[in-house]
Formats: C-alpha cells, structure tokens, sequence
C-alpha cells in the first residue's frame, strides 16, 4: 500500500511538472527521494525503522502538495529531507532484516540438524551452513542486499535437508527394531541377570531413542541408538557365548548317558548322528557361530534322548539314608531324590506318591516345594507297576527352568539358561520393557 501511494505521488509530481513546463521544478530531488524511499521498503523500513521511515514518505507527500502550489523551493527541500530520512531507515532497518534473516537460515538448519540432515542429506545440510556464514561475511560488510538472499537460500537448503532426512526416518525406525531384537535375544540369553546394569543402560537408551524418533529429533535419537547398539551387541555376544557352551556341556553329558544306556545297542544310528551334531556345535562355537552352535547341539540333544533310558545328566550329589521333609533344590528331579535317598532311582514313584497333593506332573517340581520323603517300607504297599500313563513317562529333570534365577561363574551348562527339552530360551524382554516402535 506505502509503496503505491509513494508511486502515485511520483507520478502525479511528474505529471503536474510536465504540466508546467517543468519550470523550476525539483525532479531530480523528488526522483531520488523515491529511489531512497523504495530500497528503504526493500529492507522492511516499515517494520524495522517504521517512524523514520513514515517521515520519509510524509515528507515527499508535502514536496508533491509544494510543487501543485507552485513553492519548488520549498518542494526541493521536502524532497531532500525525505531522500535524507528514507536513508536513514534504509540504514536502520537492513542490518536487523538480515540479522533476523540469518537467525531464521539459523533455526532452519538447526530444525534440519535434529532431523539427522548431516548424516541423511550431506550436502544440502552443507550447502545451508556454508550459504548462512556468507551471508554472515556479507552484513558484517554492510552488503545486506547479498547477504538477505544468502540467508533466503541457506532457509531454502537447509528445509530441502530437513525434507531428505524425515524421508530416510525408516532406516532409524528399522535400527531401532533391530537393536530392540539383539537386546531380546541378550535377555533369553540371561544378560539382564549377568549384567543387569549394562543391560539397563542399553534399555534405557533404546527407549529415549524411541521417544526422541517419535519427536523427529532423529540426530538425538540416532546419538542414543548407537550407544545402545553397542552396549546391545556386546551383551548378546557374551550372553550367546555363554549359552552356547552350556549347550555343547549338557548335549555331551546327555549323549554320554545316551551311549552307557540299555538301548544304546539298538540306537546306534541316532547315537552317531547326536555325536555327529555335537562336533558340529563345537566347531560352530570356535566361529563365534553361537546360534548356530546352539541350533545344533539342541539337535544333538534330541538324537540322544530318543535313546530309552538316556536322561538328562546332571549332579547326583551324596548318597543319603535319609526320610522325612525335603525341600526341593535347583536341579531336582524325582529319579535324583530316589537315587539320593532310597540308592534306587526306581523308587521315585514313592516320593510321587506321597506328594500327589503338590506335585500335579511328576515332571514338575518346583524350587522351594517342601516334599515328604517317606520311608523306605511304605513302598510295599504300592502296586508293583502303575497305571498313570503321566507316572510312567517320568524320563527328565522336573525343575522348570524359569523359576529360579541363575548365577553362573563359568561356562558350564546351567539348565535354567535354556529348556533342556527344546533347548529354546524361554526369556523375554518384559511388558515394561517393550520399546513402542511408531507403526508405519
């Protein structure tokens, strides 16, 4: 509006000169008195210098009104006040525009910065940081013109940045699923148990990168990823490591069993490949190939089983002529009570007896059971063999290996890392623990 009513002065002045022969009449002072007052404008003079600049236009309003009275003196020199302020405002206003400018070309990049710009969008996030120091060079010279456009282009480069890098969101939305993954399998693995503070620190991070991802603060988020990949990585590693040894242990003292049982003779096939797989597992181990270690001395392990009489082996501890009360232990089973107090793993079946009311699946015995070991002479009063089919199959350890913790200090297998009978982690990362991935 200021600038169609300074061109409609201009015009009416040149119009009514020409009307009076241009006689006496201040042209070249109205004419640059306009110039003055449109470069003024150009710098935003009516925002950044607004009274100096309102004097300005008023006083080439009164230079118009002087040259329609015939007073050109008095016209030239409205005019030249005019010239004098509109430069004045220009001079004003043209820093704090390219000041406020640079700081806009600031925030944009700092904005495109946040969005992971300088990994994702390299040279446009470069181009921005280059295009705004010039335009720092050029206030700094007092060449406002070059740098207000260095500074619109470094806008310009650095929203292009921003743009390219909320594009590439996925690769962290993946990063973070997968890192989430490797700290899961950790978990099956028991490093929440054998490092819980390491464990906790890369948690941590996966989450508040996961709520930094959701705010598209995508560097921030990037920063914690990689600090929790690592603590990830190196935890799985360990915790794998350790698995899989105690995998190859427990698949070499069951296939030993397997071979001094009855059956041996007639499973000589299923016992060769169980051997066969465990070699395997061994060699998958010095690799570094844990899963695949494990995948295959779980193998060895179901070979060996499906010899009769092969049951899991472990320590039997002392002999006992003991009766009364026992209170159940990590690696309890029935057949080992039997062997540690009656010398006859046979007589299980008279601890199962007298438990019926607590123990509802002779392979299930749990830490912490309080179970009656009664004594010796009751076990004429059972029948010579069973009818309950779920008695008669009682061939492994009964201790479920999720209800206790483990506390290992070397690489021998502990059975509560892993399901003795599928050998799968039975670990998982908990409901409180769950990272929220944004959904695509």
């Amino acid at each position: 509006m200021i600038k169609k009513t300074v061109l409609h002065i201009l015009i009416a002045s040149l119009v009514f000169m020409l009307a009076c022969g241009g006689a006496a009449v201040p042209i070249r002072e109205m004419t640059e008195a306009k110039i003055a007052i449109t470069k003024a404008q150009e710098v935003e003079a009516s925002k950044y210098s607004r009274r100096t600049y309102d004097d300005a236009v008023k006083y080439l309003t009164e230079a118009h009104s002087n040259v329609e009275d015939g007073k050109e003196d008095d016209a030239r020199a409205n005019a030249e006040e005019a010239k004098r302020l509109a430069m004045m405002a220009f001079d004003a206003a043209a820093p704090k525009m390219v000041e406020v400018s640079i700081k806009d070309a600031q925030a944009a990049i700092e904005r495109a910065a946040e969005a992971n710009a300088e990994e994702f969008a390299p040279d446009e996030y470069t181009r921005a940081q280059v295009e705004v120091r010039q335009a720092e060079l050029h206030l700094s010279g007092k060449k406002y013109s070059v740098a207000r456009t260095s500074a619109l282009a470094s806008i310009s480069s650095a929203e292009e940045a921003r743009a390219i890098a909320l594009s590439k969101k996925n690769l962290i939305r993946d990063s973070i699923v997968e890192v989430k993954t490797t700290l899961g399998k950790a978990k099956e693995y028991g490093a929440d148990k054998d490092e819980p503070a390491k464990f906790s620190d890369a948690l941590t991070g996966l989450k508040k990168s996961a709520d930094l991802f959701k705010e598209d603060k995508l560097k921030e988020s990037y920063t914690e990823l990689k600090s929790s990949k690592v603590l990830a990585d190196e935890l799985y590693l360990v915790s794998a490591q350790k698995a899989s040894m105690r995998n190859i242990n427990l698949a070499d003292k069951q296939l030993k069993a397997a071979k001094k049982s009855a059956a041996a003779a007639s499973h000589k096939d299923e016992l060769a490949a169980s051997a066969e797989m465990l070699s395997a597992a061994r060699s998958q181990h010095s690799d570094t190939l844990f899963e695949e270690s494990i995948n295959s001395s779980n193998e060895s392990l179901r070979l060996s089983s499906i010899v009769a009489g092969s049951a899991p082996v472990v320590d039997e501890g002392p002999v006992m002529d003991m009766a009364g009360k026992h209170k159940v232990e990590k690696n309890d089973f029935l057949r080992k009570l039997a062997r540690r107090f009656y010398r006859d793993e046979k007589k299980w079946r008279l601890i199962y007896r007298a438990n019926k009311d607590q123990i509802k699946n002779p392979d299930l015995i749990f830490p912490n059971q309080i179970l009656d070991i009664p004594e010796t002479d009751s076990l004429k009063s059972l029948p010579e063999s069973s009818s309950d089919s779920d008695v008669d199959s009682v061939e492994s350890e009964v201790v479920s290996p999720d209800d206790y913790d483990t506390d290992t200090e070397d690489d021998s297998y502990e059975e509560d890392d892993v399901d003795p009978a599928t050998m799968e982690p039975s670990a998982e990362i908990s409901e409180e623990d769950t990272i929220e991935v944004i959904p695509e």
